[in-house]
């Protein structure tokens, strides 16, 4: 195949819309395509052919003769800046009759007549075959047909890991500077609060955070972001380095509630902790683990010990710069208290990864004590709560759920098929869960990795996909990916093999044009990015769609809801209703998807590089799939059945 020669000399340029507001977003929306380098001088003609053939004639008309996309840019910009000069516009009440150019019309000449409502005959001003090209396609307007559309995500940014700070100098990992959990929950709370324009020491909650990779920094100083996106209650949050590295992420509110603070009666819990524990003695539990605190770091100066519960005095070491609400050395401390009661499990490193609730009720002060209480032990994973007082016993900090993972030396390894199927389950826990997969023990419970029953439901129907139907109860009866495997290898004889390639079609196919919408992705585009980054687009239930907070029960009680998570599409209740020549009243009784499907259809046609009206009847079929939708009431007027087919019945409509 050759390729067409590049564009050498002007072309015309012609753009069209419903009304100007979406005609200036085209043109914005074509600027930008130039800007991003998608599109070239080489180019030029195939963007003028696309946009003559590929594009239906609106009323709303913009025409220009332009030399290089360069200058196609920069008249693009300007007339979207509002520059009346930058480009022809007209508006058609009334389309004329046109028979074509008449041979020997300059390309301004074809510009006016078009402006002027006329139909351009599209092959005369061009030369040899061209291409149809991925040009944007139609900005639908944006017209709410419910109230409260989601707010836009803000962000805090600012912040630099230096590895001269205090936090890294003096907390370090075999010999590297490693970004404490401790201080990654601080920069997340006070960025909240700038954000939210609230107190400095408010009283704030940071809920279900989960640490999923180690921030590293050694030599050079790391540019680190918090990301915010609002929530049923409060934002959810991340904090990010890099472009889109992911170190912890979770949810984050203001609680008014959070007044009453509690007391840890000290006297009584010492009298249960008999061992005494000097700070010297103290840290040599962590030197053969590789983890190494300098003088910031070393903020617990005794620990008593009992069964199953212990009590630690911190005091701030001197000399640390900054201001601080949750204060890292002092918070950091009270997780180090924590190793006193995984003494005599050898030589192991604790590693925190999950933490179901901490509430700042309070600043921290110089003097504090921790008492730590372990709720449950689960193969590798220990889960603990802590409450952090003042030096009388007020409770300036709960921690609830702190749960940390022991990483010890792998046991020997099952034959190779075995080893297979572990490795394969693992891969998909760990894309479910965001928890690195080198990180997921065979022998660890699969609830440590945060495993609830929406991810099982998830993973049951990837699992079925591939063995065929399973037990509902299958991942209740097996609790291990050890297990689970066992099970696949005497019921499936272990990991499936690849499928095998489907046999050749009796007739070629080719799909010219691809649309979606998505949670977390408006279009295509954006999908396969968070696919190539590995965003969970998950979430809690936004306001716009329903207040969870009054049917969520994590007990589930009569009417009532143990869920408030899921996948949304964004701005599920915009349409452009006069675009489909339906009517706002029409437009209220259809279904959000059906709306949101229709627009897709439309583009997945204008991404293909054709338009309604040139395409004919039954020669393109149009598939497409979305949830199950109800049915449009009669007095739509729209034809009940699966909704590509009311898609093809609305293009057929307005052919």
């Amino acid at each position: 195949m050759v390729d067409p020669p590049p564009g050498s000399g002007p072309v015309l340029i012609v753009l069209s819309a419903r009304d100007g507001e979406r005609l200036r977003e085209q043109a914005l929306a074509l600027a930008e395509r130039i800007e991003a380098g998608e599109i070239g001088d080489r180019d030029l003609e195939d963007v003028s052919y696309t946009l003559m053939v590929g594009r239906e004639a609106m009323k709303h008309r913009l025409a220009m003769v332009v030399g290089s996309v360069e200058e196609l840019q920069a008249r693009l910009r300007a007339f979207a800046a509002g520059d009346a000069r930058a480009a022809l516009v007209g508006r058609v009440e009334k389309r004329a009759a046109g028979a074509g150019p008449a041979s020997g019309d300059s390309l301004a000449t074809l510009a006016r007549r078009w402006v002027d409502g006329e139909e351009i005959e599209a092959a005369e001003p061009f030369h040899g075959q061209r291409r149809r090209l991925h040009l944007p396609t139609y900005p639908f307007a944006r017209e709410e047909y419910r109230p409260a559309a989601a707010s836009t995500k803000e962000e805090d940014g600012g912040i630099t890991l230096d590895p001269a700070a205090f936090y890294l100098r003096d907390h370090r990992v075999h010999s590297r500077g490693v970004l404490p959990g401790a201080m990654s929950l601080e920069l997340v709370r006070a960025a909240y609060v700038r954000s939210a324009g609230i107190a400095f020491a408010a009283p704030v909650s940071l809920r279900q955070i989960l640490w999923r990779q180690p921030a590293v920094v050694e030599a050079e100083p790391i540019a680190a972001r918090v990301e915010f996106e609002p929530a049923a209650e409060g934002s959810s949050f991340r904090l990010l380095t890099g472009e889109d590295r992911v170190h912890v992420q979770g949810f984050v509110a203001r609680d008014a509630e959070l007044a009453s603070r509690g007391f840890v009666d000290l006297r009584a819990v010492r009298s249960r902790c008999p061992e005494a524990v000097r700070a010297g003695e103290f840290y040599e539990i962590f030197r053969p683990s590789g983890i190494e605190y300098g003088p910031s770091f070393r903020a617990v100066s005794e620990v008593f010990a009992g069964s199953g519960e212990a009590l630690a005095r911190l005091r701030l070491p001197p000399g640390i710069p900054g201001e601080f609400a949750l204060h890292p050395a002092m918070l950091d401390g009270a997780f180090q208290a924590c190793a006193v009661l995984l003494r005599g499990t050898g030589p192991e490193t604790a590693v925190p990864f999950a933490l179901e609730r901490l509430e700042v009720l309070g600043p921290t002060t110089a003097g504090m004590w921790v008492h730590v209480r372990e709720l449950s032990t689960a193969g590798a994973v220990r889960k603990l709560d802590l409450d952090l007082a003042d030096a009388d016993g007020a409770i300036c900090v709960r921690v609830r759920g702190f749960s940390l993972r022991t990483l010890v030396a792998p046991p020997p390894e099952p034959p190779g098929r075995h080893v297979d199927t572990q490795a394969y389950l693992a891969r998909m826990i760990a894309e479910e869960s965001g928890v690195a997969a080198g990180a997921i023990s065979p022998e660890e419970p699969l609830e440590a990795y945060g495993l609830d029953s929406m991810m099982i439901g998830r993973l049951t129907d990837r699992l079925e996909r591939d063995f065929g139907p399973l037990p509902k109860t299958l991942f209740f009866e097996y609790q291990t990916i050890e297990q689970l495997a066992g099970y696949f290898a005497k019921e499936h004889g272990g990991r499936p093999e690849p499928p095998a390639a489907p046999a050749a079609p009796g007739s070629a196919i080719a799909i010219i044009g691809l649309a979606g919408r998505y949670p977390g992705a408006r279009n295509v585009a954006e999908f396969w990015e968070n696919l190539a980054r590995g965003r969970d687009s998950i979430s809690e239930v936004p306001l716009s769609r329903w207040d969870h907070s009054l049917y969520y029960d994590p007990q589930r009680g009569p009417g009532k809801t143990n869920s408030k998570w899921g996948g949304f599409v964004e701005d599920a209740d915009c349409f452009d209703p006069l675009f489909f020549n339906i009517s706002p009243r029409e437009a209220e009784f259809l279904d959000p998807q059906e709306r949101i499907f229709l627009q897709c259809a439309c583009e997945a046609i204008e991404d293909a590089g054709y338009t309604r009206a040139t395409l004919a009847p039954g020669a393109a079929p149009m598939a497409g799939g979305n949830e199950r939708t109800r049915p449009p009431p009669p007095c739509t007027g729209m034809p009940p059945g699966p909704p590509a087919g009311r898609a093809q019945w609305t293009a057929d409509r307005h052919r």
